[in-house]
């Protein structure tokens, strides 16, 4: 999959990508992974960037992204904050 540093992706690449990020398949995604999933895409400042999408996308405030409302919320975070453009 492209790097996110490309900033242009398919929706489909994204959503794989956020798949991936699941490391121990518990269907979530937890700011660690979050951190490493930043860590290998070329993204700078990956802590920072991780706990800010976690405090905005996160609405049961579990500490987590899960459930399909937060992960379009990441979604939508990506393309205003990382400057994320989807391809069709």
């Amino acid at each position: 999959m492209p790097l996110l540093s490309h900033r242009q992706l398919s929706l489909e690449q994204f959503q794989q990508w956020i798949q991936g990020l699941d490391t121990d398949r518990d269907g979530r995604i937890s700011k660690q992974e979050l951190v490493e999933g930043l860590r290998g895409q070329g993204l700078w400042f990956k802590h920072w960037r991780a706990q800010r999408a976690l405090s905005h996308v996160d609405k049961n405030s579990n500490g987590f992204v899960d459930g399909d409302f937060e992960f379009c919320e990441l979604l939508e975070y990506a393309k205003e904050h990382w400057g994320i453009k989807f391809s069709p």
